[in-house]
């Protein structure tokens, strides 16, 4: 997925939980995401291509 960013600077990335609990069965969401941390003038270019900003 970060491969989906091209030309902006990844200086981290890890995989985060976002704290909600699930329903544990096959097929259903996770509650994990990858988070990349960018430049904050990357970030509307990073929206673009259908990142959000991660407010943890």
């Amino acid at each position: 997925m970060q491969k989906e960013l091209k030309e902006i600077a990844v200086f981290s990335s890890m995989n985060q939980n976002d704290g909600m609990m699930r329903i544990q069965v096959c097929g259903s969401a996770t509650g994990n995401y990858n988070v990349y941390e960018i430049l904050e003038s990357d970030l509307e270019k990073a929206q673009t291509y259908g990142f959000k900003l991660w407010n943890k």
